[in-house]
C-alpha cells in the first residue's frame, strides 16, 4: 500500500518520533540543562516582545483564548472523523470503521479538555502518521491541525475551558489530571509565547517547502497559475462565472492581478516566520496577507478544513482587542435585580460566556452607592439589566444592553446579526419588554442571590498549574527540541532548484533515517496548485441515474427527464481517493480512462443513496465534463474566450453489482480535449480508447520504415529528428500524445507515405507484423476494425514466412491505412496513406 503521507512506513516513522522525543526528554532531566534552557526559553519570549511579534494579553486570558482555540481545532477534527466513521461503519471495512472510531473518540476528548495532555499529544501526533495514512485520508488540512494541536499541547491547553478543569478537584479523578499536568509542565506567559513561535515555525516550514517546490514549476514562475486556478469549475465551484465574466471584461486586469497575487504569495511565504520581527509594516502585510490567504481558502477554494483550521491558527496567533482580553480587568459592570430568579440565572449564564472578564456583575440592592454615582436608580436596577462603562460612565439598559454584549464577548458574536435584524424590526425590544415586565411571574422570585457583591469569573487555575520561576519543564523543552530535530530532517529535504531532492546524499540519508516522522507535528512535503493539478482544474463530473435506452455519445445533457435526484455522503477520505484518481486520469491521455471507473466504483456505491438511502438499483451514469481552458498564450496575449462546458466521456455503472457496463467518449468533448493539447480535432470519439492504447515504439519504427530513407537535408534531418522522438519516454507523455504527433509527422508530408517508399528487407517485414499485432490490440472494443486489421496481420504473416518482405510489408502499409482511415475524423485524412504505392 502506497501511503500518502509517508516514505515507506507509517509506524517506523512514529517510533522514530517517539524515541527523538524520549529522549529529548531525558536530555532536559538534569537541573543544570534544564535552567539553561529556561533561560533560552525566556530569551526567546523576551525578543517577541521586544517586537511586538505574537499577541499576548495575560496569562488569564491567554490560556482561555488557547482553551478556546482548542475546541474550535478539536469540534473540526471531531466533525471530520465522525463523517468518516458513518460512511465506514455503512462499510464492510472493519480496520477502517476502528480507526475512524478511535479518531473520533480522541478528537471528541480533545474539544471536550478531558485528560488534554494525552488526548491532544494522540491526536497531534497520530492523525497524519497513523489515522489519515491507513485510512487514506491525507490532506494538508490535517497537517496544520497537527501544528495547531502542538500548540495547544506546549500552551498548556486544557486549564480553563475543559472537563479537566471540572475535576481537577475531584479525589480519584482529579489525582490523575493533576498528575498529567505536573509531567507536562506548568503555566507561564513565556511558555505560552514559545509555544506560538513553535507552531508557527511548523507552519513557517511546510511554506518553506512549498516556495521552493513553486519555483519549479513554470506555472507559478509564470505568474499565471492564479488566473488558472479562479477560472477553474474544479478549483473555485461556487465563482469562476463571475471570474470568467472579469476576465473577458478585463483581460489584462485580471492576469496582473493574478500576476500581483503570485509575487505577493511569494513574498508571504517567506516572509511567516521572520516578518513578523521585522517591523511594523512588514509584520503587518504578513499578518493580513495571511488572512486574505485563509478566507479565500476557507470560502472560495474547495480545500475542506484547512481555511478554518488556519483562521483558527491566525486567531490564535494575532487576534488583539478588548474582546480577546487586552484590557486589563472588567469594563463593563451590570447591576440587575438580585431577588429575581431569572435575572440570578442570566447574571450566571453572562458571566460564564465572559471568557476574558469583561464584565463584572453587581446585585442593585449591594451597590445602591455605587448605582446612584452613575446616575442608576433602584427602580432602574428593578425594572432592567442596567450596564455602566467602566471607562466612561456611559449607560446601557435593557435589549440595548444585550445587543451591546454581543460585540463585547466572542461567544455571542454570532448573535449579533440577529439581534440587530430584531433591533431594527423593532422586535426584539417587544419581546424583551413582554418577558422583563413579567419576569417574576413568569421565573418567580428568590430570597437573596448567591453571587456575591461584586462577580467576576474567577481563573479557576490552581496554584500549582502556574510557574513560579522561568525553569522550563522536561516536557516541554523535550517537546521543543523534538520539534527542532525532526524540522531539521525535513529542511535538508527541500526541493530547492529540483524536483528531486533526496537524490542529494544528505537529504537521501534523512530520508532513510527519520522518513516523514515530521508529520507528528504536521510539517511534510506538500506539492497543492501546481502544475500537475492544472489538467484536473479542467474538469468536472456528476452523476445521474441512467435514462433507458439513451444513446451515451449525446454531445446533449442525459439528465433532463429524469426527476430523481442521487444523494452523496463525502468525508475527506473519499474526496482524497477520488480526487487522486481524478488527477491520475486527468493527465493522462484525454482525461478519461476505463481504468478510473473500476477502481472507484466501490468508493462511489459507498457515498451514493437513492433518496430512500439505499445503494441504487438502477444504473447509473457518471459523466466527466471538460471546460473551456486558456492556455498561456491566451493569459499572456490578453485574449477573451467564451467559457463553455462540454461532456467529454460517461460511464454506465450498476453501483450494486459493480460492474462498468458501458464507457464511451463524447466527440464534442473529445475535439476540446484534442484542441487543448495544440491539435485540430482529427480524432473519432468511436477510437479515442484505442487511441491511449496506441503503440507508440512500434508505430514510431513502421512510421520510419513506410518512409524511406530520408536525404541528408534540412528537410530530411527534421523528419527524421521528429520520429526518433515520437517513442521518447518524457513526464506526462502518454500514448494518445504519440498518435497525435504521429498524425502530425504523416500529415506534414504526405508525399512520403504513398506506399513507394517503403524500405524493403526482412527485418522491416517481422518489425511490420509485430506493429499489426500491437494494433489490433489497440482497437478491440471495435469488433469490425479488429477484423480489418487482424486481416491484414494474417496476410502479412503468410508472406513473412514464405520471405516475401515486399507482400508482407505492402500487407502491413494497407492494415495501417485502413487504421487511419477509421480513427481520424473525415477532412483530416485526405492527404495520409491516400495512396499503395505497387512497390516491388
Amino acid at each position: 500500500m502506497v501511503y500518502a503521507f509517508s516514505d515507506g512506513n507509517p509506524l517506523y516513522e512514529y517510533m522514530v518520533f517517539v524515541l527523538v522525543l524520549l529522549a529529548s526528554i531525558a536530555a532536559f532531566t538534569a537541573g543544570p540543562v534544564l535552567r539553561q534552557a529556561g533561560v533560552i526559553i525566556h530569551r526567546i519570549a523576551e525578543f517577541s516582545r521586544q517586537r511586538r511579534a505574537l499577541s499576548e494579553h495575560g496569562l488569564t486570558a491567554d490560556l482561555r483564548r488557547v482553551d478556546l482555540f482548542r475546541i474550535i481545532v478539536g469540534a473540526l477534527a471531531t466533525f471530520r472523523y465522525g463523517e468518516m466513521l458513518t460512511i465506514a461503519i455503512s462499510g464492510t471495512n472493519v480496520a477502517a470503521t476502528a480507526l475512524a472510531a478511535g479518531a473520533t473518540l480522541v478528537a471528541a476528548c480533545v474539544t471536550l479538555g478531558l485528560f488534554t495532555p494525552v488526548s491532544v499529544f494522540v491526536l497531534m501526533s497520530t492523525s497524519n502518521i497513523i489515522f489519515d495514512n491507513y485510512l487514506g485520508a491525507s490532506t494538508l488540512g490535517t497537517m496544520v491541525m497537527s501544528i495547531c494541536l502542538m500548540t495547544v499541547l506546549l500552551a498548556p491547553g486544557g486549564l480553563t475551558l475543559s472537563i479537566d478543569a471540572v475535576l481537577v478537584n475531584k479525589r480519584a479523578i482529579g489525582k490523575l489530571i493533576r498528575t498529567l499536568r505536573a509531567l507536562t509542565g506548568p503555566a507561564s506567559e513565556d511558555r505560552i509565547l514559545v509555544a506560538k513561535l513553535c507552531g508557527l515555525f511548523a507552519y513557517f516550514c511546510v511554506c518553506l517547502y512549498s516556495v521552493a517546490w513553486h519555483t519549479t514549476d513554470e506555472a507559478w514562475m509564470s505568474g499565471l497559475i492564479i488566473s488558472w486556478v479562479m477560472l477553474s469549475p474544479a478549483a473555485n465551484p461556487d465563482f469562476f462565472s463571475h471570474m470568467w465574466s472579469f476576465y473577458n471584461f478585463f483581460p489584462w486586469g485580471f492576469v496582473a492581478l493574478g500576476k500581483f497575487a503570485i509575487a505577493g504569495m511569494f513574498a508571504w511565504y517567506v516572509l511567516t516566520l521572520p516578518g513578523i520581527f521585522m517591523g511594523r509594516w512588514v509584520r503587518a502585510f504578513t499578518i493580513i496577507w495571511g488572512l486574505l490567504f485563509f478566507l479565500i481558502s476557507a470560502l472560495v477554494l474547495p480545500l475542506q478544513y484547512l481555511g478554518w483550521y488556519e483562521l483558527a491558527f491566525w486567531f490564535l496567533l494575532f487576534a488583539y482587542g478588548r474582546p480577546f482580553g487586552s484590557r486589563s480587568g472588567p469594563e463593563l459592570a451590570v447591576l440587575f435585580d438580585d431577588r429575581c430568579n431569572l435575572c440570578d440565572r442570566t447574571v450566571k449564564t453572562l458571566a460564564q460566556m465572559d471568557l476574558f472578564s469583561r464584565l463584572e456583575f453587581r446585585p442593585i440592592r449591594r451597590n445602591i452607592e455605587f448605582a446612584n454615582a452613575n446616575g442608576v436608580t433602584l427602580e432602574e436596577g428593578l425594572t432592567d439589566l442596567v450596564g455602566v462603562d467602566l471607562t466612561d460612565g456611559s449607560r446601557v439598559s435593557g435589549f440595548d444592553l444585550y445587543y451591546s454584549l454581543t460585540s463585547r464577548m466572542v461567544l455571542l458574536w454570532p448573535m449579533r446579526p440577529i439581534l440587530w435584524i430584531a433591533r431594527m424590526t423593532g422586535v426584539g425590544p417587544a419581546i424583551y419588554r413582554y418577558i422583563a415586565d413579567r419576569r417574576t411571574k413568569l421565573f418567580g422570585v428568590c430570597e437573596f442571590s448567591n453571587i456575591p457583591d461584586r462577580y467576576i469569573r474567577p481563573a479557576s487555575l490552581s496554584p500549582h498549574d502556574l510557574a513560579k520561576d522561568t525553569v522550563a519543564s522536561p516536557f516541554f523543552a523535550g517537546m521543543v527540541l523534538t520539534l527542532l530535530v525532526l524540522a531539521m530532517a525535513f529542511l535538508v529535504r527541500l526541493p530547492i532548484g529540483t524536483t528531486d531532492p533526496d537524490a542529494r546524499p544528505i537529504a537521501g540519508m534523512s530520508k532513510s533515517i527519520f522518513g516523514s516522522s515530521s508529520m507528528a507535528f504536521g510539517i511534510n512535503k506538500i506539492n497543492v496548485f501546481n502544475a500537475p493539478d492544472l489538467a484536473l482544474f479542467r474538469f468536472g463530473s456528476t452523476m445521474y441515474f441512467y435514462p433507458d435506452g439513451v444513446d451515451l455519445t449525446s454531445p446533449s445533457p442525459l439528465d433532463d427527464e429524469n426527476d430523481d435526484d442521487l444523494l452523496f455522503n463525502y468525508s475527506d477520505q473519499e474526496t482524497y481517493f477520488l480526487t487522486s484518481h481524478m488527477r491520475r486520469m486527468s493527465r493522462m491521455n484525454f482525461g478519461c480512462d476505463r481504468e478510473m471507473a473500476k477502481a472507484t466504483l466501490p468508493t462511489y456505491a459507498t457515498i451514493s443513496r437513492t433518496p430512500a438511502g439505499e445503494i441504487p438499483q438502477q444504473d447509473v451514469v457518471l459523466e466527466f465534463r471538460i471546460s473551456t481552458w486558456p492556455s498561456a498564450k491566451d493569459l499572456q496575449s490578453y485574449s477573451a474566450l467564451e467559457f463553455q462546458t462540454w461532456p467529454l466521456c460517461r460511464y454506465r455503472l450498476n453501483l450494486r453489482d459493480g460492474t462498468v457496463k458501458d464507457f464511451v467518449f463524447v466527440q464534442s468533448g473529445l475535439d476540446e480535449a484534442v484542441r487543448q493539447k495544440g491539435f485540430p480535432p482529427i480524432l473519432n470519439a468511436k477510437f479515442a480508447e484505442a487511441a491511449t492504447k496506441f503503440p507508440c515504439r512500434y508505430a514510431a519504427a513502421f512510421t520510419y520504415i513506410t518512409a524511406g530513407p530520408q536525404p541528408l537535408d534540412e528537410r530530411g534531418k527534421k523528419f527524421t529528428d521528429a520520429v526518433l522522438q515520437l517513442p521518447e519516454d518524457a513526464f506526462g507523455r502518454f500514448p494518445s500524445d504519440c498518435f497525435l504527433d504521429t498524425w502530425k509527422i504523416i500529415n506534414d508530408r504526405p508525399d512520403l507515405f504513398t506506399g513507394n517508399n517503403i524500405t524493403i528487407t526482412q527485418e522491416n517485414c517481422e518489425i511490420g507484423v509485430e506493429f499489426l499485432r500491437r494494433l489490433q490490440q489497440s482497437v478491440l472494443s471495435d469488433a469490425a476494425l479488429t477484423a480489418e486489421i487482424g486481416a491484414g496481420r494474417q496476410r502479412a504473416e503468410r508472406a513473412a514466412s514464405q520471405t516475401n518482405s515486399t507482400q508482407c510489408l505492402r500487407a502491413a502499409f494497407e492494415s495501417w491505412r485502413t487504421y487511419w482511415s477509421a480513427v481520424v475524423r473525415p477532412g483530416y485524412a485526405a492527404n495520409q496513406l491516400n495512396t499503395v504505392g505497387a512497390a516491388e
